[in-house]
């Protein structure tokens, strides 16, 4: 992989001369404290969720003690009319390809154009990297229905964008494990779903005017359902809302987002089955002064249903974060969570965790 990286960045230099790219270099450490062994924490579960907790976490802040999370490493490259990206993504196990996309910024009416791997424009959140998140881990609803990364695909993206806001609408691949997926089930004659199957539509409306600078959002996303281990097929739909705005410098953020699968399951029998699920978040981060913001968020799984019977009410967790900027390229995040989502053997298992991250940025970033 280094000899790789080397030769691509070589490429460029001969290829466009003066024309470099923008070199981004992100590595991330942490230290935590929680209150539960890793043994202990790797067999708590979400039920109608998540069996195993370990199995969601894809290294960020997964032992007790000292963590070498990630290092990111991002090209972009600009040409007239066009935008290369590349972000590569490295724990110490394996390099996974986060994002590698073709942009179109400048087509007629105001539209752009996106084919390639990119992170989903849904919500809030899920088009920003970690590094940007004002919290360590993203909020417990992305977490149960995406994945500890967010939505992140293949595909194409299409988008008009206005002052006032914008709107646009994906066909992306299908591969998200935690609410997609398209593979056969042969043992018990489920064909493979034709990809692409997962269909995107969002609409965000902004007022840059107001002194409150007021957003709002809606997210609709619409694809097949296979999970080999249950195992089961349906469809899935999912219907997301966000807002945002400012009062006296503190801004207030929230997303909602409602799940919804239909299909069958084999246990052995085949049998009909219906989730109905949501949750939310809210936050409100304050910045104190230029180097140092602080942060409470508010999170709540309030809708857990398997065929019309609640399985779980009201999985809670609280956090308060604490962001640190001593010098231009260190981020320090301080943060503090109490999370009540997660059980072990049937009962609701309270847990405290202490994080101290370090993030550092070598090369051109904003926070």
């Amino acid at each position: 992989m280094k000899r790789f990286l080397t030769g691509l960045l070589c490429l460029f230099t001969v290829s466009y001369g003066d024309q470099l790219p923008e070199i981004l270099v992100i590595p991330d450490f942490s230290y935590v404290y929680r209150d539960i062994s890793d043994d202990r924490y790797s067999s708590l579960s979400v039920p109608n969720f998540v069996e195993h907790v370990r199995h969601q976490e894809h290294g960020f802040n997964q032992e007790n003690g000292f963590n070498l999370n990630y290092a990111e490493f991002k090209i972009d490259y600009h040409m007239e009319n066009i935008f290369f990206r590349s972000v590569l993504h490295f724990t110490e196990n394996k390099v996974d390809i986060d994002e590698a996309y073709i942009s179109l910024p400048q087509l007629p009416y105001d539209i752009t154009a996106k084919v390639g791997k990119f992170r989903s424009e849904i919500g809030i959140i899920n088009s920003r990297h970690q590094h940007r998140w004002f919290f360590t881990d993203i909020p417990l609803i992305y977490q149960l229905i995406f994945g500890c990364h967010g939505l992140s695909e293949k595909g194409a993206q299409i988008e008009i964008k206005k002052s006032h806001g914008k709107t646009g609408i994906e066909v992306l691949q299908g591969e998200n494990e935690n609410s997609f997926g398209y593979q056969a089930i042969p043992e018990y004659s489920i064909k493979e779903s034709k990809a692409p199957n997962l269909f995107v539509f969002y609409l965000k409306l902004l007022d840059t005017e107001s002194s409150f600078k007021p957003s709002a959002g809606f997210s609709f996303l619409k694809g097949t359902y296979r999970n080999v281990e249950e195992p089961s097929h349906g469809d899935t739909q999912i219907y997301g809302w966000d807002f945002s705005f400012l009062v006296k410098g503190l801004k207030f953020q929230g997303e909602l987002f409602y799940r919804n699968i239909s299909g069958e399951t084999y246990n052995p029998v085949k049998t009909p089955f219906t989730k109905k699920q949501a949750g939310y978040y809210l936050q409100t981060v304050y910045p104190i002064n230029r180097n140092v913001s602080a942060g409470v968020r508010y999170e709540n799984i309030f809708k857990n249903q398997l065929d019309g019977s609640d399985i779980t009410k009201n999985l809670e967790k609280f956090s308060l974060s604490v962001n640190l900027l001593p010098v231009e390229n260190i981020k320090i995040r301080l943060q503090y969570s109490y999370d009540r989502s997660k059980f072990f053997e049937g009962r609701r298992k309270g847990i405290n965790q202490i994080t101290v991250e370090i993030t550092a940025f070598a090369g051109k970033h904003h926070h």
